[in-house]
C-alpha cells in the first residue's frame, strides 16, 4: 500500500498489525485484572504496615492500565477507520476510475498494494 524504502506494505499486513493489537490489548487487560490486581488486593495488609495508602496505589495502577487500554483503543480505532479503510478506498477508486491494468500499474508506481 504505502511505499516504504521501495517495501509496500498491504492492507492484509495492515489488518494483521491490527488483529496484533486487539489480541495484545486484551492480553494486557487480562493479565492486570486476573493476575496483577489480585496480587496486589492480597498485599494490602503489607501496604498499610509500610505505612503506605492501599486506595492510592490501586488508584494509580488502575488509572495507568486504563490510559493505556484507552490508548491502545485509540490507535486500533485510527488502523482500522482510518488508515486500513483510505487505504482500501484508494484502491478501489483507482481501479474504478482507470481500469484494472492501468490501476495495478499506478498503484504499483505509488507503491499501493491491496493484496
Amino acid at each position: 500500500m504505502a511505499s516504504y524504502s521501495g517495501n509496500a506494505i498491504t492492507t492484509a499486513e495492515l489488518k494483521t498489525v491490527l488483529t496484533s493489537l486487539k489480541n495484545q490489548r486484551e492480553a494486557i487487560s487480562n493479565e492486570y485484572n486476573n493476575n496483577i490486581r489480585r496480587v496486589l488486593d492480597s498485599s494490602s495488609s503489607c501496604f498499610s504496615v509500610a505505612g503506605l495508602d492501599y486506595n492510592t496505589i490501586i488508584d494509580t495502577f488502575d488509572d495507568t492500565f486504563s490510559t493505556m487500554d484507552k490508548n491502545f483503543e485509540n490507535l486500533i480505532y485510527v488502523l482500522e477507520n482510518n488508515i486500513i479503510k483510505n487505504y482500501t478506498e484508494l484502491v478501489a477508486a483507482i481501479r474504478q476510475m482507470f481500469g484494472k491494468s492501468f490501476a495495478d500499474k499506478l498503484t504499483n508506481l505509488l507503491g499501493i498494494n491491496s493484496k
